[in-house]
């Protein structure tokens, strides 16, 4: 099956990446779509579909970076369960926040976000470099029994890239009870 190559826009603090689609799928610029990204089902927007020459090694399989899929343009229970987190978002802030005080942690949470998998994993953006303080943060949200929880540090020059692998890289969790 041929795939095409898009740009989309996704997570809570914005990032850009290179996502494929199925040629039969029909996407449009500011469209809604449903993205399988490294950190599970998220909404996304499509920004442009990736066109030039210069992006051919993509679209053959030469490319070192990630490409998501676009699993589907959103549909209405899509955006029903995208209003329902949004909902939820504010409350799991302030929650987030209380565990990082509680904890004692020199951490400053700058926002949480849920994927829209059946399990979701909980995504926290945090104004640190990634070290001891954001490792200890993983470690105690597993142990807690929290869930799947990535610590994703954000710093002046956007986000800090993850390396997989291991609870210091945010990749700890452990279902809840």
């Amino acid at each position: 099956m041929s795939k095409r190559v898009y740009l989309v826009r996704y997570g809570a603090v914005p990032e850009v990446a290179r996502a494929t689609a199925s040629e039969e799928l029909s996407c449009e610029r500011g469209q809604s779509i449903m993205l399988k990204s490294d950190r599970g089902l998220q909404s996304a927007v499509l920004l442009d579909a990736v066109t030039s020459r210069a992006d051919s090694r993509v679209e053959s399989g030469l490319a070192d970076e990630v490409t998501f899929e676009i699993v589907r343009v959103a549909n209405g229970n899509d955006q029903l369960e995208i209003t329902r987190r949004d909902e939820e978002h504010l409350a799991q802030c302030q929650e987030w926040q209380q565990r990082i005080d509680e904890w004692q942690l020199k951490i400053e949470l700058l926002d949480v976000e849920l994927t829209l998998d059946e399990s979701p994993k909980t995504i926290l953006y945090v104004l640190n470099d990634r070290g001891a303080e954001t490792t200890r943060l993983a470690l105690l949200a597993a142990a807690a029994g929290y869930g799947v929880i990535e610590v994703q540090p954000v710093t002046a020059g956007g986000l800090t890239p993850i390396s997989r692998g291991g609870c210091g890289s945010g990749g700890c969790g452990s279902k809840k009870h």
